[in-house]
């Protein structure tokens, strides 16, 4: 499956520590890892149309998390990448990114196939997953967000170790002006959410992206 990352897990080597455990930089939590350690099979840069939030206070870097908004909007154009893991990595993702228990921590419901759906699988700033659909080569997109939408929260911005390693995933991913990319992020999250719409965003092709992609079959 193609696991979406438009925060912190853009950095490759910050999602390697919810896979092979260990503390990245400017983070307090020492990740447990997942109990298949094999890093991803491959990535894909892609943008999304739902904007993104700063929103609530990290217990491991302090400040706003960010938070993907449950509705598509046009003109959102958020940065993004969709790493190729098993469907087990991705439930233990799910549980390290809410700090939930290994041993009680709930398992990834079965996911429907609709794009747009959204499962809440529990409790915590990232306790739902969002479907966005199929990838050219067929296997499931899905994303991490609020089972709350969180343009419904007080903002809260995020802590500058934290935007550090948002703004490496984003160079590493995009290339080009990461701190463009960045402040855009940042005064979007600010910005009252519109009367929704669509426009489609496109993936840019890399050296490094699977076959028809990711990006255009996004919902």
């Amino acid at each position: 499956m193609w696991y979406v990352a438009y925060g912190s897990n853009m950095s490759r080597r910050r999602f390697l520590a919810y896979l092979q455990g260990g503390r990245v930089d400017g983070s307090s939590t020492l990740e447990r890892g997942a109990a298949d350690p094999t890093p991803p099979r491959a990535s894909a840069r892609l943008l999304l149309d739902r904007r993104l939030r700063f929103v609530g206070v990290s217990r491991r870097w302090g400040g706003g998390v960010a938070v993907l908004e449950h509705r598509r909007q046009g003109g959102a154009c958020t940065p993004a990448r969709a790493w190729l893991i098993g469907f087990d990595q991705f439930t233990d993702v799910l549980a390290q990114e809410n700090r939930w228990d290994e041993a009680t921590a709930p398992r990834c419901p079965p996911l429907p196939d609709g794009p747009g759906s959204l499962v809440v699988a529990g409790e915590g700033l990232y306790g739902a997953v969002l479907v966005l659909g199929r990838a050219g080569d067929g296997r499931r997109v899905v994303t991490l967000t609020s089972p709350h939408p969180p343009e419904n929260r007080a903002p809260n911005p995020p802590a500058p170790a934290y935007v550090r390693t948002i703004a490496a995933g984003i160079a590493e991913t995009h290339g080009g002006d990461a701190a463009a990319h960045l402040a855009h992020l940042l005064g979007a999250s600010r910005e009252p959410t519109p009367t929704p719409g669509v426009r489609p965003h496109h993936e840019r092709k890399g050296s490094n992206d699977p076959g028809d992609g990711v990006g255009h079959h996004l919902a």
